[in-house]
């Protein structure tokens, strides 16, 4: 169901492909952007040695713009979602040893490896 401006829904945990398996994210950052009309952008600096650095921005939605022509405000976020995972994952297959994350996007147990 789409939701009409102004009115609020409740943040969702997906779950997607991620590095293999599937793994949760919230699209409760997306939703914010979205009400508060707000563009997302993904930024990553990768570490290439001797200080030096790789910048990425990827723009992942700008909810400040009105949507598509038929497009309901959960089918962008989830749109949305699915672009930053998308990103984070190319990232991490590309430069393996840059990262860290407190997160366990695992921590349901469908990983039996």
């Amino acid at each position: 169901a789409s939701q009409t401006p102004g009115q609020a829904a409740r943040s969702r945990l997906w779950r997607l492909p991620f590095l293999g398996h599937e793994a949760g994210f919230s699209d409760g950052p997306f939703r914010l952007a979205a009400l508060l009309r707000r563009p997302v952008v993904f930024m990553a600096g990768l570490y290439l040695g001797a200080n030096r650095y790789q910048i990425h921005l990827v723009e992942l939605d700008d909810f400040s713009q009105a949507p598509a022509p038929g497009v309901s405000s959960d089918e962008r976020v989830a749109a949305a979602l699915q672009r930053y995972v998308a990103t984070l994952e190319a990232l991490c297959l590309a430069a393996p040893f840059n990262w860290f994350n407190f997160f366990d996007f695992w921590a349901d147990g469908t990983q039996n490896d």
